[in-house]
């Protein structure tokens, strides 16, 4: 008697072992779904200058024993600038040149150093105003949130009915 009930106990820890992993994929193939959602919707709503902020934009899965996240980011230093703004600071002038004649001069100067007196002076508005936040990566976490809740309560809901089959 006492043999059967442990047939039945092994049985039983083996199908939440299997239930565990069952739900655990769904849940993370839920999650990965909505973080390469929130990453298109980051890639739409960024500012584009040369598109490399925007191709930097990438999602990851991370799983370890104890918890899964998914990561929407970029490794560019200057996206914290851009999401958040900056308050007021010198930046340097040789770093702003190329971004003025591309955007402010359209890559034609009136006369030699154009480029260096117009990004002095973007430089010192900087440093008395700082920059403008023009969040791309809340809004779009923000705008599915609500969808990634109801994908990963689906995940869960469908290992449950996974488990009742078997």
């Amino acid at each position: 008697m006492a043999k059967e009930g442990f047939i039945g106990a092994n049985r039983l820890k083996e199908k939440f072992r299997a239930y565990h992993q069952r739900a655990t994929n769904n849940i993370e193939r839920a999650l990965y779904k909505g973080g390469l959602q929130v990453e298109s919707d980051a890639k739409l709503l960024v500012i584009v200058d040369t598109g490399h902020l925007r191709a930097s934009i990438a999602t990851r899965l991370i799983s370890t024993q104890s918890k899964t996240v998914v990561e929407i980011g970029t490794n560019l230093e200057y996206a914290a600038i851009i999401e958040f703004g900056s308050s007021p600071h010198f930046p340097p002038v040789d770093a702003l040149e190329p971004w003025v004649k591309r955007v402010i001069l359209n890559g034609v100067e009136a006369y030699e150093g154009e480029a260096k007196d117009v990004a002095y002076a973007v430089a010192k508005n900087i440093s008395k105003w700082g920059t403008q936040a023009r969040p791309f990566l809340q809004p779009a976490y923000d705008m599915n949130i609500d969808h990634i809740k109801v994908d990963v309560k689906e995940a869960i809901k469908e290992s449950k009915s996974e488990l009742k089959k078997k």
